[in-house]
């Protein structure tokens, strides 16, 4: 057989602080495998850091490494395998940064990457408009967003959720992703083109099976106490992915709908009908854009968690059955499983708390069905779902409302009420900078619920007051206002509930509705 020498660096080695030491396991767990299927040799080294490994490389000292991107750089030097395993570069933020949807969004950022990492080369040459902040690792990468150094940082996926739990950076989340998907490939020496065609016939000759059961050798977790944390996840993951096809099924099934028949009906209440529907769909879109983004962070965090606990656990046995683990190396283990539990309670529950909000709320918007329902709870579920959205505006707001109240209605449409309100006073009460104060409170007038609403924003000119609640009537047509908010409010107060608004406001004293509805 013949016989070719790689390595990776030390950075990929500590089997207790990074997932790149994950990635390299797996994927020499891959390349020998391969390797075996074609019948050549390899003899594997470690290195001080990965610049060195590039360095042999590109020296022909070393045959090939491990675990790598494929950038415009390294390609003057070494020749790439097939893919063999692939994860999405992300985004990392402090925690009042919003969903950030694009890489393009991040110009004139300045953003943290490792040298020579994947990333670094893909902003380096994708995005030259992005201020880069080059250091040594992730770990500096995400210290320097913490401190106010950066704007953001970018890795892969597995690397970022376990090191913000690791690093213990609670002020520090996964904001969005890019476009680049980080696809692991092994680093062939330039003169090596026989290498590059025998290793990727290995690859080729793993199938899918094979290659599922190294990963889930290497990403299985053993658990402390028993409690079947995986099961859970996969429950809460269901669940959720079931609720946001179901919406996305009959969101889609409206707007053909609405589509067609806004060209041919002229019957005023059908379209009125089709409006008050099509807008609840618009709602649990944006609803499920901001729990989708809340709950990636905790998710994620707990999954690496876990894989941490069985790297220490598996180190912890291992000098347990060689009879050399001392009273300290226990303690500190029993310390380090006590805490990392404890992270993946929090984020555990923190993602149910926020599946169990977005799913009364977002069926509600779905069902219309009139129900007993607690108002100080609902109207904390509401909040909770627009949470995304408040989180990078200086906006207060406060809920006046007895923890006890309990009425019977339709909390669907107080909950589409309350998202106009509120979108409303974020559009136009308030400028991108404002600090500003919005107050909500319910109460019960015998046989009527007083539901009021208010902010301190602009507030509004009386020659337009009369038309605010007219359809299509907006003074932001170019900056996200559609006319149809208000007059949607109107039509389900008046039609739907069965009662009466009044609206108040002055210029540069914000506004005031109350709205009165039977019990």
């Amino acid at each position: 057989m013949t016989q070719f020498l790689t390595a990776f660096g030390d950075k990929y080695l500590d089997l207790v602080r990074g997932l790149r030491t994950l990635l390299n396991e797996i994927a020499e767990d891959i390349i020998k495998l391969a390797s075996k299927n074609v019948g050549i040799n390899l003899t594997f080294e470690r290195k001080k850091g990965w610049s060195e490994v590039l360095s042999e490389v590109k020296q022909k000292k070393l045959d090939f490494a491990l675990g790598t991107g494929e950038t415009k750089n390294k390609k003057t030097y070494g020749l790439f395998t097939k893919p063999y395993i692939t994860f999405p570069l992300v985004i990392a933020t402090k925690n009042d940064v919003s969903y950030i949807s694009k890489t393009s969004d991040l110009r004139g950022k300045i953003v943290a990457v490792g040298k020579n990492y994947t990333a670094h080369a893909f902003l380096r040459d994708t995005y030259p408009n992005i201020k880069l902040l080059v250091v040594s690792d992730s770990d500096e990468a995400l210290k320097a967003v913490s401190n106010n150094k950066a704007y953001a940082m970018i890795d892969i996926l597995p690397v970022v959720a376990h090191k913000i739990q690791q690093l213990n950076l609670s002020n520090i989340k996964i904001s969005g992703d890019t476009e680049y998907k980080f696809e692991v490939k092994s680093l062939i020496r330039n003169d090596y083109p026989e290498l590059v065609s025998i290793l990727n016939k290995g690859i080729d000759s793993i199938d899918e099976k094979t290659k599922n059961e190294i990963l889930s050798r290497w990403l299985a977790v053993k658990y402390v106490k028993e409690i079947n944390y995986t099961s859970l996840i996969e429950v809460i993951l269901g669940f959720t992915l079931l609720i946001i096809l179901i919406v996305y099924y009959k969101n889609i099934k409206l707007k053909k709908s609405y589509n067609t028949l806004k060209s041919t009906l002229i019957d005023l209440d059908k379209t009125r009908e089709n409006l008050i529907s099509s807008e609840k769909m618009a709602h649990v879109g944006e609803l499920v854009g901001g729990v989708t983004h809340e709950i990636a962070t905790p998710l994620s965090v707990g999954i690496m968690a876990s894989s941490y606990i069985k790297e220490i656990t598996d180190d912890i046995e291992r000098l347990y059955l060689d009879s050399s683990m001392t009273e300290q190396e226990f303690k500190e283990y029993i310390g380090n499983v006590k805490k990392i539990s404890n992270n993946i309670h929090t984020s555990l529950f923190r993602t149910k708390d926020l599946v169990n909000s977005f799913k009364d709320v977002a069926v509600d918007q779905v069902v219309e069905e009139k129900r007993d329902f607690n108002v100080k709870l609902y109207l904390d579920d509401i909040l909770l779902s627009l949470k995304n959205k408040l989180n990078n505006r200086n906006i207060q707001v406060t809920v006046n409302c007895d923890k006890e109240l309990i009425i019977y209605n339709y909390p669907g449409y107080i909950a589409q009420i309350l998202f106009n309100f509120i979108n409303n006073s974020l559009l136009h009460a308030f400028e991108e900078a404002d600090k500003g104060e919005i107050t909500i409170s319910v109460k019960l007038l015998n046989s009527h619920i007083e539901l009021f609403y208010s902010d301190n924003g602009k507030g509004v000119n009386k020659d337009i007051q009369e038309k605010l609640f007219t359809q299509y009537y907006t003074t932001k047509k170019n900056q996200g206002g559609t006319g149809l908010g208000l007059f949607i409010v109107k039509s389900i107060v008046e039609n739907k509930l069965k009662g009466n608004l009044e609206f108040k406001s002055e210029p540069n004293a914000g506004v005031q509705i109350t709205i009165i509805i039977p019990n």
